[in-house]
């Protein structure tokens, strides 16, 4: 899938949950200087990024109650939640993408090392490397982004995100992946992304669609690979695609 096409399909989240539409941003802004550090080369690294605009894609399947609530999730809404994997992973197959970074991605960045994480509870090596090197990112974003259930002075600075992150190094989350971002940050490559749309008035000004043919080939897509039993949001791009 070309990143234009990614980027239309990911921007239905503009609509139904700002604070996921600025994360996926830079995340996506993460993956490209990791990539990059690593050496992935020029195809791999549009990869990785097409993989880190798409991760959240089945958070349009959650309902705005959860995405939005403000406090801790139910145990109730945290299993509906976590069922985002698993809904962008098959909306991805429904639209025919076999890319194995995007589906890796998209599927399993939630897992973890020791078994712990979500949907699969794969463990160590099982988990594809893709979404082993994501997950460090996602985690990172997650601890240092506005969010609707955590007050805005919980937020982690770099440093203290960086920390936790060495915590976890080896336990839960690729300590190959925490280097590269360690090293992100000795670079200086780390602050002017972790900024990007991440306060109220940012998110509220939000405005990244791109033009009219990808919403249109993003809204017939989104349509055809709605799940069974759950709300078309294709609708959500008719703004932008007119």
């Amino acid at each position: 899938m070309d990143f234009t096409l990614a980027h239309a399909l990911s921007q239905a989240a503009v609509y139904h949950d700002l604070p996921t539409a600025a994360h996926n941003w830079r995340v996506t802004m993460y993956a490209q200087v990791f990539a990059e550090t690593v050496g992935l080369g020029d195809r791999p690294t549009g990869r990785f990024m097409v993989a880190a605009l798409l991760h959240d894609l089945g958070k349009i399947d959650v309902p705005q109650a959860i995405l939005g609530k403000r406090g801790p999730l139910t145990e109730a809404e945290f299993r509906r939640m976590k069922r985002h994997t698993l809904h962008g992973y098959e909306r991805l197959l429904k639209m025919g993408v076999r890319d194995e970074f995007v589906l890796a991605v998209t599927r399993w960045h939630h897992e973890r090392l020791d078994g712990s994480g979500y949907p699969d509870g794969l463990v160590g090596s099982q988990i594809p490397a893709p979404a082993r090197y994501f997950a460090v990112i996602d985690t990172f974003d997650a601890m240092t982004s506005l969010r609707s259930y955590r007050p805005s002075d919980r937020i982690l600075g770099t440093s203290d995100a960086l920390e936790e992150l060495l915590r976890e190094a080896g336990r839960t989350l690729c300590a190959e992946a925490v280097a590269v971002m360690i090293r992100l940050h000795a670079e200086g490559r780390i602050e002017t992304i972790r900024s990007h749309l991440n306060d109220a008035s940012a998110l509220e000004s939000l405005d990244l669609a791109p033009g009219t043919e990808a919403c249109l080939r993003a809204r017939v897509m989104l349509r055809d690979s709605t799940p069974d039993g759950l709300p078309d949001i294709s609708d959500l791009l008719r703004t932008r695609a007119g």
